[in-house]
C-alpha cells in the first residue's frame, strides 16, 4: 500500500507543480487568452492566473509532505472539479461557429482538445480521490 500511496503522491505532484511553473513563466501571454476567452479585462486574468499558479504550488508542496490529507485531497478535488467545469464551459462555448464568433476550425480544435482535457482532470480528480482515502 505504501507503493501505492507513493506512486499517487509523486503522479499528483508532478501534474501540479510541472504546469504552475509553465502557467507562471507566461502568465503574461495567457492573460491576454483567458481575458479574451472568459470576456474579462487582462488585469484580472493575470490576477487570477498568478494566484491560480500560487494555488497549485501550494497544493502540490503539501501533496508532496502528506500534510493534512483530508483538507489537501478536498482542495485537490475541488481544483480539478473546477477544472472539469471550466473545460465544460469551453465545450459548451464551442459547440457551434455562430455562438464563439470563430472559424469551424478553431471551433473544432478547442472543443476536441477540452474532451481530452476532459478525460486527463477526471483521471487527475479520480486519483485525487483514492490519494485521499489512502492518506487518511
Amino acid at each position: 500500500m505504501i507503493f501505492v500511496r507513493a506512486g499517487q503522491t509523486i503522479y499528483l505532484v508532478v501534474t501540479l507543480l510541472f504546469p504552475a511553473i509553465q502557467k507562471f513563466r507566461a502568465r503574461q501571454k495567457l492573460s491576454f487568452y483567458y481575458a479574451a476567452l472568459l470576456r474579462m479585462n487582462e488585469r484580472l486574468a493575470l490576477t487570477l492566473l498568478s494566484a491560480l499558479c500560487v494555488v497549485e504550488g501550494l497544493l502540490a508542496v503539501l501533496t508532496a509532505f502528506s500534510a493534512l490529507p483530508l483538507l489537501t485531497g478536498s482542495a485537490l478535488i475541488c481544483l480539478f472539479l473546477g477544472f472539469i467545469g471550466y473545460r465544460l464551459y469551453l465545450i459548451r462555448r464551442f459547440s457551434g461557429t455562430a455562438s464563439c464568433g470563430c472559424s469551424a476550425e478553431v471551433a473544432e480544435t478547442t472543443r476536441a482538445e477540452s474532451f481530452g482535457g476532459l478525460a486527463a482532470i477526471g483521471i487527475m480528480t479520480m486519483g485525487a480521490i483514492s490519494w485521499t482515502v489512502i492518506s487518511m
